[in-house]
């Protein structure tokens, strides 16, 4: 989608609107919440810009046909999306020269701005406008353009409501090939956390037992581990993979059909500080692994490795103010579909 800016309407009361010199390119990609955004120059020679995906936000309209709740009173308001890392002004953010054949582009993981879960306004058709830098502001701090002018311009918005194109859906289980057993166990992250930091996430694991027959297996928290994908598309395992337990007696379980166990891990105890440091977010995947087959106490235990399906995190901050990393327009969790190992990173 390709929309024109509009001059901050406050800008009228201080000084004559001037028409931006610089246009935002919004373009909504099909099955990926990874967009781009695009920042080009309408005037004949450069113009410096704040180029910070921090500073996008959007505003969903209303769904005029959905019903209204007395409690929710009769307005029909817009819902905003603001992302958690928005700086507070732009005097130290990453800035670039743009022209009319040199634009700045980068991408953007719409669940930055909304959310892992997505407003129910949002789904195909719905309408949003798309908004670059700060709501009701003549700051000079809060710039977004930087060049000689009586008022800064401190907002770049889209022209009209756009179409929205459909979202990624949920993939469903592929069904077993012809002559192969259900899995004996099942891995289950049962919760999407989101954070300021990788020390504050916490997620529950759930291992179950499907079928009717009961099955031994070693589980302790430290046989689990996280793979884990960063929004720059870097894989990280989180935790050793398998931590060598003696085989202890009192260290197996025994699962009924139907039964599970369930613990709670947490991202700090497992990644180190250089796979979570940067806000956005991230896909991984619970691991467990187990070589302990019981024998020595007359047991058949469960031996292999099982991991969960792909879940999703968030972290809304970076970590120690690093220095800004703009965002590939390529999606990589696009490039590894539910059920494939994207270790290939």
């Amino acid at each position: 989608m390709r929309v024109r800016t509009l001059a901050h309407p406050g800008a009228a009361t201080a000084a004559p609107i001037v028409a931006p010199r610089v246009e935002l390119v919004v373009t909504p990609l099909a099955d990926s919440f990874r967009w781009r955004f695009a920042l080009r120059s309408l005037a004949d020679g450069p113009v410096e810009v704040a180029a910070d995906r921090n500073l996008l936000w959007a505003e969903l309209a209303a769904d005029p046909a959905a019903p209204v709740s007395r409690a929710q009173g009769r307005a029909v308001r817009a819902f905003r999306c603001v992302g958690g890392n928005r700086p507070a002004n732009t005097e130290n953010v990453h800035r670039v020269i743009v022209r009319r054949d040199e634009p700045y582009e980068e991408g953007f993981d719409l669940r930055d701005l909304c959310g892992l879960r997505l407003p129910d306004t949002f789904r195909p058709g719905a309408r949003v406008v798309f908004h670059y830098g700060y709501d009701n502001s003549t700051s000079a701090s809060r710039a977004v353009t930087f060049d000689p002018r009586p008022t800064p311009l401190t907002q770049l918005s889209t022209e009209s409501p756009v179409s929205l194109p459909a979202m990624p859906g949920a993939v469903p289980d592929a069904p077993l090939p012809e002559g192969e057993l259900a899995p004996a166990l099942q891995l289950e992250v049962l919760s999407h956390p989101s954070a300021s930091d990788g020390d504050s996430l916490s997620a529950t694991v759930r291992l179950r037992r499907p079928g009717v027959y009961p099955l031994w297996t070693m589980y302790r928290l430290g046989m689990l581990s996280i793979e884990v994908t960063a929004p720059s598309g870097r894989y990280d395992i989180c935790g050793t993979g398998i931590r060598e337990y003696p085989p202890m007696r009192e260290f197996f379980t025994r699962l009924a059909g139907g039964r599970s166990l369930t613990r709670t891990i947490r991202f700090g105890g497992l990644c180190g500080y250089g796979a979570l440091w940067r806000a956005g977010t991230y896909r991984a995947r619970a691991i467990y692994r187990t070589r302990a087959d019981g024998r020595e106490f007359g047991l058949n235990a469960f031996v292999g490795t099982i991991a969960s399906r792909p879940f999703y995190f968030r972290i809304t901050r970076d970590q120690n103010h690093p220095r800004y990393e703009p965002l590939s327009t390529d999606d990589p969790f696009r490039e590894a579909p539910d059920g494939e190992d994207s270790r290939r990173r």
